[in-house]
C-alpha cells in the first residue's frame, strides 16, 4: 500500500510540474543521505529502536524532508533523481521541499493532509471526486460499447414478419373482416 501511495504522490508531482522540458540538471553534486542512516537518525532522536515505534507527531518536517530525499534517491538514483528534483521545482524550491516531506511521511506511514503542508486540499479537492469521475468515465465507456455491440448485432437481423394466418387473425380480432370472410380466407391460406 505504501508503494501505491508513493507512486500516486510521485505521479501527482510530475503531473503538476508540467514536465518542464529537458533542462540541465544540477551542476554541483550534493550529497544525498543514505536511507538507512536517515531512519537511524530519526529513531535515535526519539530514543526508539524500530521504525514501527516512531511517533509521527515527533518527526520534524526537516527529518521528513531528508527522509523523502533519501527515499527518492533509493528509488531513482543519480541523475534521474536530479532530473526529477528539477521537474518538481529544483533545489531550494518550496515545491521540492514539500514533495520530499510528503515522500518521507508516506514512507513512514505518517500521511498528513496536503493542507498541513500548505497545499490546500490536494488532488481533485481531496474528497474522492477524482475516483468518482474515473468510475463514471468507465461506466459510460462500458455502456457505450455495450450499446454499440447490441445495435450492430441487431442490424444484421431481419425484422420478424408475421405469417399470413397471424395477419388474418389480427384483422378478424380488430373487426376488419367478418367471420365468413375469415373462414374463407383461412381455407385459401391453408
Amino acid at each position: 500500500m505504501k508503494k501505491f501511495i508513493f507512486s500516486v504522490t510521485l505521479a501527482t508531482a510530475l503531473a503538476f510540474s508540467g514536465f518542464g522540458g529537458l533542462h540541465a540538471v544540477r551542476a554541483a553534486e550534493t550529497a544525498v543521505p543514505n536511507l538507512k542512516d536517515v531512519i537511524t537518525q530519526i529513531a535515535n532522536s526519539q530514543n526508539v529502536t524500530a521504525v514501527d515505534q516512531l511517533s509521527c507527531s515527533k518527526v520534524t518536517n526537516d527529518q521528513f524532508e531528508k527522509l523523502g530525499e533519501a527515499v527518492m534517491e533509493t528509488l531513482h538514483p543519480g541523475s534521474v533523481h536530479e532530473y526529477m528534483d528539477k521537474m518538481m521545482g529544483g533545489e531550494g524550491s518550496d515545491s521540492l521541499r514539500i514533495m520530499h516531506i510528503r515522500m518521507g511521511q508516506q514512507y513512514l506511514g505518517c500521511g498528513s493532509s496536503y493542507a498541513a503542508l500548505g497545499l490546500g486540499y490536494g488532488m481533485m479537492g481531496g474528497t474522492g471526486i477524482g475516483f468518482i469521475i474515473m468510475l463514471l468515465f468507465w461506466v459510460i465507456v462500458i455502456l457505450g460499447i455495450t450499446w454499440l455491440v447490441r445495435s450492430l448485432w441487431h442490424t444484421g437481423k431481419e425484422p420478424k414478419t408475421s405469417s399470413a394466418l397471424e395477419i388474418l387473425r389480427e384483422r378478424y380480432a380488430k373487426g376488419e373482416i367478418s367471420k365468413e370472410e375469415f373462414e374463407s380466407k383461412k381455407k385459401d391460406i391453408i
